[in-house]
């Protein structure tokens, strides 16, 4: 499960920055909450990284950055 995460999130990345002007207003705000996980993520590809620890750079809660992460991948 985490192996398809982190290729959803590569995924997401390639595409986001192309695309982020087609989102609808909500996931916008989503991806602008999630920018800073997404950036550290992109730069350390190779690193194990915790949902702590990227809630801690959004500055949100582990629950809440679930929730808006999983409001971008929905399956």
């Amino acid at each position: 499960r985490l192996e398809n995460m982190r290729k959803e999130m590569s995924n997401f990345i390639i595409n986001s920055y192309s695309e982020e002007k087609e989102l609808d207003k909500s996931k916008l705000s989503v991806s602008r909450t999630l920018k800073p996980a997404i950036d550290y993520i992109y730069s350390h590809k190779g690193e194990n990284i915790s949902v702590k620890d990227m809630s801690e750079i959004c500055h949100v809660s582990q629950s809440y950055f679930s929730r808006l992460f999983l409001h971008i991948w929905p399956n």
